[in-house]
């Protein structure tokens, strides 16, 4: 009966994690088995010697009701769920080549999921890959047009490539659905001020060769 409800409750962990498309931890999921396990036979030892298992046909109509919502979601959109799950061991592996394997695996079952773009997105920034991390965030806005964290995360990556221009186009795109994002002012504050700097560089260097 112990090791029923921790199997259980560590089903419904995956589930949730795959359901709600991010992980509820930092760690694998699979430890929680372990440790649900531990707790209830520490818990029921602690009172007495032996453990008897008694029947509950109650629990077993709760974990059935339970369940059945899942059973839909799975069987509605399988591909979607199966997703998530890649999305999930991505996220929390430390392997930078499974972590690219997870992501395509990703993508490729659910191309169209914002999240999955975004996590993809920011991972390939991380590596230095930034034209193909502005790509699937661009990619990501068709199903987020308002994400206000999309346009500054493509603005931070045309900052830190110097082309000012761009940045100042997509933290100003950043404020205008969200106005009281301190970090976008910012960024917009120096890429303006690095974008006046550079063109009057520019300015200098056009009448000192006209000049010489």
């Amino acid at each position: 009966r112990l090791y029923s409800i921790a199997l259980f409750c560590t089903i419904i962990f995956f589930c949730c994690e795959a359901f709600f498309n991010f992980p509820l931890f930092s760690f694998p999921s699979a430890p929680v088995f372990f440790a649900v396990c531990g707790l209830l036979a520490r818990e029921s030892t602690a009172k007495t010697d032996v453990i008897r298992v008694k029947p509950f046909p109650g629990a077993i109509l709760a974990a059935s009701l339970l369940l059945l919502p899942l059973i839909f979601i799975v069987a509605h959109k399988p591909g979607g769920f199966a997703s998530n799950f890649y999305l999930n061991y991505a996220l929390k592996t430390s392997d930078k080549s499974l972590r690219e394997v997870f992501f395509n695996k990703t993508l490729l079952l659910e191309p169209d999921n914002y999240y999955s773009l975004s996590y993809y997105a920011s991972y390939l920034a991380s590596v230095g890959k930034y034209d193909m991390a502005v790509k699937h965030y661009m990619d990501s806005l068709n199903f987020f047009p308002a994400s206000s964290e999309t346009f500054y995360n493509i603005a931070s990556i045309h900052l830190a490539a110097d082309a000012y221009t761009d940045a100042v186009s997509f933290f100003e795109k950043a404020l205008l659905y969200n106005p009281r994002f301190s970090a976008a002012h910012f960024g917009l504050y120096k890429a303006l001020d690095l974008q006046e700097k550079k063109q009057g560089a520019v300015i200098v260097e056009i009448r000192a060769g006209a000049g010489g």
